[in-house]
Formats: C-alpha cells, structure tokens, sequence
C-alpha cells in the first residue's frame, strides 16, 4: 500500500506526518528516510539564505525625560543610511533625519506609533541633545546617480552575487580628476582624494611610532 503523506510544519511531524504514514503501511525506516528528504525540499525552497552585511553605527545619546504626563527613554544615533532613534520602553524604534529636523523626525516617530504631542516632543528633545552631542564619525565618498558622473575610464570589472560592477577613474582635468569610482547599475561611488588622504591618516601612514615602524621594516621595507 503506498503510505500517505500530508505535509505539516517541521514541529509538528511526530503528530502529524509520521503516523500518517505509519497507519497506511509504511515500515518505519522508510517513512524516516522519507521524512528527511521532505525537510531537505522543504528548505531547499522555502528557507532563503540571506547575506549579512555588517555596519558601523554610533549612537550619540541617551536621554530619559518626561513630557505630556508619560515617560520616555530615547537613544538617538546614526547608521550607515542616516539617524535612528530607539524608545525602549515604548516598544518603539524608527528612521530618523538629521536631529535638527524637528518637522521630519516628528512625522517618523508618529508613523512609529506616538501620537502627535508626544512625537512632536521627543523630536524637540533630540535636536536638544543633539546639538550638545556631535556625531564623532562621517562617512567618506559620495553616491551618484552615474549620468551625474564626470567622464570615466575603465579599469576593472567583477561580480558581487549575480550584479556586475565596474572599477573605474576619473578622466584626467576638470573635477574629481583621476579619483576612483565604483559603479553599479545606475549608481556609483566616488572616492575624493581629501577623504582618502583622511582614511590614509586614521589607518596610521603618517604615525611614526614605533609599533608602525617596525610592521613596516618586517616586511623588507626600507624607511
């Protein structure tokens, strides 16, 4: 007899696939085997692998206060895409605009799920704060609509998963001359030669110190 088999969630296969089969004549081997090559199709088309990338982010503060007879613990910070503002003990957590963008923080917060005064008064409170505390990070580059760009050469290509990206420098003469681009489908990111003279500096070329030094002389380089 060929055993039935009804496809349950993975928790609930003791109570509901395995006796299924069992009671319609299914040697107990081989409703296991079977089993198992059903988790196996089960994951292979509904558990999607996802890529995970890691950012920097910073948060600036952290600021308890009342206002309009409710309290609230508010962490505000910036993220790779911009701000972000955290309400703990509200349940609550959305995007966020610079901390002077009272107008554009309160209507966030409010789709979020405050009500007008209370958004309205936590956006105040994050611009507040915000002044006093300065984001200590920037990000470097630029990100361009690509007809935007100056004229490019070629340099290289590649893949990052099935998307083709090019490698390229700015032409010589006129603005952002010879500064290297990254361009993926309509957009790019350039790289200015101030943020890269930054970037050299924070990853310690200019340091004489010691430590630096002596990396560099146990390579074979000669100083």
């Amino acid at each position: 007899m060929i055993p039935l088999y009804i496809p349950v969630a993975q928790g609930n296969l003791q109570a509901g696939l395995l006796p299924t089969a069992l009671a319609f004549g299914g040697s107990y081997a081989r409703v296991v085997g079977l089993i198992l090559i059903l988790l196996q199709e089960f994951e292979n088309k509904f558990l999607e692998v996802v890529k995970i990338k890691q950012y920097n982010i910073e948060a600036l503060f952290e600021v308890s206060f009342d206002a309009n007879g409710s309290h609230f613990l508010v962490i505000y910070g910036k993220h790779g895409n911009g701000g972000f503002c955290c309400i703990p003990n509200w349940g609550i957590s959305c995007e966020m605009g610079d901390a002077q963008d009272v107008f554009y923080n309160t209507e966030k917060l409010c789709g979020a799920g405050l009500n007008g005064c209370d958004a309205d008064a936590v956006a105040k409170v994050i611009k507040q704060f915000g002044e006093q505390n300065p984001a200590k990070t920037r990000n470097y580059g630029e990100i361009k609509f690509v007809q935007d760009l100056p004229e490019c050469n070629l340099v290289d290509d590649g893949i990052i998963g099935n998307e083709s990206y090019e490698l390229k420098i700015v032409e010589p003469g006129g603005d952002c001359c010879c500064e290297p681009v990254v361009q993926y489908k309509n957009r790019a990111f350039i790289l200015h030669w101030e943020d890269m003279l930054t970037l050299a500096e924070k990853a310690g070329l200019f340091d004489e110190g010691e430590a630096v030094l002596k990396a560099l002389t146990g390579k074979g380089v000669e100083l």
